[in-house]
């Protein structure tokens, strides 16, 4: 019994070839077949705890972009919708409850306080916090018939570099069309239930929020951010990959 010098298997015969990397012996002449031996190698089990790390730091970077990405995901949903508004003293009146929490509506000659409150929020895939104004519509919006615990105050949120700013002066009366929110304390409104106590002196926890400019139609920021978190995804998937085949 001997042992191959190209790959150091086990040769039953000293002039038999190498039954793992071909190599033949002889008298005459000595012949190698260099493929078989990297062929050979390639096979060799390679041990797995170096390669620990680099899929520990794969799955830590796509969980850190999931979490990042994951506040924009329902934004994305009511963007590709493309669903037409729903007219919300029309809904009121035969369901007897606001639409739910993201829908698209349409508040017709809603009338504007005098009180207003400014804050900052994220609007859209905006890197930065937008200013906003917040004014409480006033009078009847829900119908007579419908149970008082049911309605909830009002408000319009319009962003200062809206198109529409201007015309929003109490005691207007404007049409106002954007995704409705609800400001609770589980909600991205949550610091604005005591800010609106110190501004306006109202309760707004439970109140309905108008976005008006917020519509369905994803553009080119929101196509812009997708590609940029797909592209980093597979980023990292094509390095773990080489990683793992080395």
């Amino acid at each position: 019994m001997s042992t191959c010098p190209g790959c150091g298997a086990d040769r039953a015969g000293a002039e038999e070839p190498c039954a793992v990397c071909g190599m033949r012996f002889d008298a005459a002449e000595l012949h190698i077949d260099w493929g078989s031996i990297e062929r050979a190698r390639s096979r060799q089990r390679r041990p797995f705890g170096p390669k620990i790390l680099p899929l520990i730091l794969f799955l830590g970077a796509s969980a850190m972009l999931v979490w990042l990405a994951s506040p924009y995901i329902p934004i994305t949903k009511f963007m590709l919708s493309e669903a037409p508004p729903i007219d919300l003293r029309s809904y009121l009146d035969e369901h007897h409850q606001y639409p739910p929490p993201g829908s698209f509506v349409e508040g017709k000659e809603l009338t504007l306080g005098f009180k207003g409150a400014e804050w900052k929020r994220i609007r859209r895939f905006a890197i930065v916090r937008s200013d906003t104004i917040y004014i409480q519509v006033i009078g009847a919006v829900c119908p007579y018939e419908m149970p008082r615990d049911r309605c909830r105050k009002v408000l319009v949120e319009v962003a200062r570099d809206d198109p529409d700013f201007a015309t929003f002066k109490p005691p207007a009366t404007v049409t106002v069309s954007g995704r409705l929110y609800r400001i609770d304390q589980k909600s991205e409104f949550a610091p604005l239930i005591g800010w609106l106590a110190k501004e306006m002196a109202m309760d707004a926890d439970g109140a309905f929020v108008i976005a008006h400019g917020e519509r369905p139609g994803l553009g080119r920021d929101g196509l812009i951010f997708w590609a940029l978190v797909l592209l980093a995804l597979l980023l990292n998937l094509i390095l773990v990959i080489r990683v793992l085949r080395r």
